[in-house]
């Protein structure tokens, strides 16, 4: 059996500069929660306006 590890921030100011861009972005175009972590979860990080 594989095991995935996952480091996921609790609190805002876990992120960095990159990462709250990106969500900032994700959630002004609309995205829902779900989409957004989505996202998040499989590393899509490029963002969508660059």
């Amino acid at each position: 059996m594989e095991t995935i590890n996952l480091i996921v921030p609790r609190e805002w100011h876990e992120f960095d500069d990159k990462q709250l861009r990106y969500l900032f972005v994700l959630f002004d175009d609309d995205y829902s929660l779900a989409e957004i972590c989505t996202l998040c979860l499989w590393g899509s990080v490029e963002n969508p306006r660059e």
